[in-house]
């Protein structure tokens, strides 16, 4: 069993988690999963970044690649995908 779900109700319990976004692409700006549609901020790019996949340390050698596929529309929010 994956040591987050054993580790989950345990208090004190810590598991080190990494975005794995930020594991392949580290310097990259502009790079948002959700974008207002009151102000119409995914026109102007300005959004936020709410949508993640947390790996473990255990899980993160098998990454192979993590991605925003931005350029679907559809909601305010866009598909992440993870390959491992």
């Amino acid at each position: 069993m994956c040591a987050f779900y054993q580790c989950f109700n345990q208090p004190k319990c810590v598991i080190t988690t990494i975005k794995s976004f930020r594991k392949f692409y580290p310097n990259k700006i502009g790079a948002y999963t959700y974008w207002d549609q009151k102000t119409r901020a995914r026109d102007r790019n300005v959004g936020w970044r709410l949508d993640y996949f947390f790996a473990s340390s255990e899980v993160v050698p098998k990454i192979k690649n993590t991605d925003i596929m931005s350029d679907y529309y559809g909601s305010d929010h866009c598909p992440i995908w993870l390959e491992t």
